[in-house]
């Protein structure tokens, strides 16, 4: 189960997904979430590791 921020982060990324078609850059996500970089990167990280996205660094 992801953590609090990495639900965000997948939520968010979801959203403008679907609603906007396109995926969120770290800056939107910094916005949006309300989180530090450096949380949104591990945030990132968590979800590719429990294998929910696939993120080329």
């Amino acid at each position: 189960m992801p953590s609090d921020t990495a639900r965000k982060l997948l939520m968010i990324m979801r959203h403008s997904s679907v609603h906007h078609g396109y995926m969120s850059t770290l800056g939107i996500l910094e916005t949006k979430s309300g989180r530090t970089l450096d949380k949104i990167r591990a945030g990132l990280q968590e979800l590719v590791d429990q294998e929910y996205i696939l993120w080329a660094q």
